[in-house]
């Protein structure tokens, strides 16, 4: 079963609303973790890794883009790889550790094309 309350909290999250966006991501997580679901406990991470980075809690969210990283390289999931590869990249590069985020940067970019993806070269 997968878990799916992740619209709402990112809904949350675009009015401004991070608290609450936490909590409802947190929610999801633990929903997730019960049931299994690490497709589901994945997506948790990155949605909650994107509160935190946004709030400025850089090292939270560093936390959890690793994680959601590490379950999306044990899925088999490139793409999320990718993502999870970007956005790491983008809160290594706000806390000052630029050579970190390239290296990221350029490993999302490398995963991009090896999909085909031009959008996720683009950004990268």
């Amino acid at each position: 079963m997968r878990v799916r309350p992740r619209a709402f909290g990112l809904g949350i999250q675009s009015k401004g609303k991070d608290a609450r966006a936490i909590e409802l991501h947190a929610e999801q997580k633990a929903m997730a973790e019960a049931l299994g679901d690490r497709a589901g406990v994945e997506t948790a991470c990155c949605n909650l890794g994107k509160c935190y980075a946004h709030t400025g809690e850089y090292a939270r969210a560093i936390e959890l883009h690793a994680e959601h990283k590490e379950m999306a390289e044990e899925l088999g999931d490139r793409a999320e790889v990718e993502a999870a590869c970007g956005n790491l990249g983008n809160c290594y590069h706000s806390t000052g550790e630029h050579a970190r985020a390239i290296e990221l940067h350029a490993e999302a970019k490398a995963i991009s094309e090896a999909l085909g993806g031009r959008t996720g070269v683009e950004a990268a």
